[in-house]
């Protein structure tokens, strides 16, 4: 925890003998959970600020950790863990007992996991491509999708309204979950259509046809706020309407590879592409032929606030190596206004930066520098570093109701920032 008054840690989660891997806060934000290399995971106790209990059945390193909702049957707000071990463990973060294994499913690392919003599915990713669906009911796994030549399944994750789920693989794989839907890509649907996406009815088995049977995509984003998803392969942008399979998005780009991702803001307004060399486009889907507002602008990583009024975008200053800019944008003023301009002291060339809750308040952190910065979105000052790191800082989060950030690091320890005192 941090003293906000001198800016010095006055509690320090210590434990892990090895570089911790991954993070979890409990739904009441009252448990923090860790993983580490060594094979172990850390349940802490947020507000005694101590270790809760340690549990060691893994035979390989944390990948993945995941707390059910309060509602999942049968074991609610367990805590899931995936390794590379290739099994899913589920936990009673109370006391050290193991309540049930997938063991089945996949037969090398386990990548991700992530449960639907009710608890009743949970959903795992693993290096060698397959995803495979669990039901939480009976503790079996209902699908596995490992045809064709997905060679790494990189993420999984739900939509923010549990109604679809995406898997996203390196040769241009998928899984779209939709209202009870499955699609992901299994096989050309002609010769002329190598790695096409497929969309599919889970219930009844049945294949839902439309016009993205007809194309193939290196990544794919979902709408927060309607039912279309988009799809980018080489030099063009499409998406559809899952519901009514109208096209609703045709954006002709050059030819970019290394497509790094593809995002709407949060009112599914404008579409961001961070391609290759650090670049970053952003369209305004509002337009009868979208053009971009921000072309070509070089990024090394950028974020909408929540609240989807502000755009921020964080890229090096050659003029001073041991300095970012980072550029915040009105969104609703992108093409009127100058954004503002501010330059941080982020050396190194991994950086990561997130906007708080209640988007008022941007963290970031760069690699050869050990802190967390916080920026004032209105005033675009700095306000505070937050120190106690002595490595590479590795990833950072926030709690679910936004009292508490929570950092890792290649030194082995967590730290937690009470974020109420902070920002007093």
């Amino acid at each position: 925890l941090l003293d906000f008054n001198d800016n010095k840690v006055i509690s320090r989660l210590e434990g892990h003998s090895a570089d911790i891997t991954c993070l979890a806060y409990s739904n009441d934000g009252k448990i923090l959970a860790s993983g580490d290399a060594n094979k172990e995971i850390i349940v802490w106790d947020i507000e005694k600020q101590k270790e809760r209990i340690r549990l060691k059945r893994h035979r390989n390193t944390i990948n993945a950790l995941a707390f059910a909702p309060e509602g999942t049957p049968i074991y609610g707000m367990c805590l899931a863990s995936g390794s590379a071990d290739g099994t899913i463990r589920f936990w009673d973060p109370n006391i050290d007992k193991e309540l049930v294994t997938f063991a089945s499913g996949h037969n090398q690392w386990i990548k991700a996991i992530a449960f639907d919003k009710n608890g009743s599915t949970l959903v795992s990713a693993n290096y060698d491509g397959t995803v495979d669906y669990w039901s939480m009911k009976s503790y079996r796994e209902i699908a596995s999708f490992i045809e064709g030549e997905c060679d790494y399944a990189s993420d999984v994750a739900f939509s923010s309204d549990a109604t679809r789920f995406a898997c996203q693989g390196l040769n241009g794989y998928k899984v779209i979950f939709n209202h009870g839907r499955f699609g992901y890509t299994l096989q050309a649907v002609d010769d002329n259509v190598p790695n096409a996406v497929k969309v599919w009815s889970l219930p009844t088995e049945e294949e839902l046809t439309g016009p993205w049977n007809k194309t193939t995509s290196d990544k794919l984003t979902f709408s927060q706020t309607n039912q279309i998803f988009a799809v980018h392969k080489s030099n063009k942008i499409s998406g559809w309407n899952l519901e009514t399979g109208n096209e609703l998005i045709n954006i002709e780009t050059e030819n970019t590879r290394s497509i790094q991702d593809i995002k709407f803001s949060p009112d599914g307004k404008l579409l961001a592409l961070h391609g290759s060399e650090y670049k970053l486009i952003v369209w305004n889907l509002m337009t009868p032929n979208p053009s971009p507002i921000i072309p070509k602008q070089k990024s090394n990583k950028y974020a909408f606030s929540p609240d989807g009024k502000t755009l921020a975008i964080l890229s090096h200053d050659f003029s001073n190596f041991d300095s970012v800019k980072i550029s915040l944008r009105g969104i609703n003023s992108l093409l009127d206004t100058k954004p503002k301009i501010i330059t941080a002291k982020l050396q190194g060339f991994k950086h990561r930066m997130i906007f708080s809750p209640d988007s008022t308040i941007l963290v970031a952190t760069g690699s050869k520098y050990n802190e967390i910065i916080l920026i004032n979105v209105d005033s675009s000052e700095e306000i505070a570093r937050l120190s106690g790191h002595t490595e590479l800082i590795e990833s950072f989060v926030f709690s679910h109701d936004g009292k508490m950030l929570a950092s890792c690091s290649h030194d082995g320890t967590v730290l937690l920032w009470d974020w109420e005192k902070i920002t007093e």
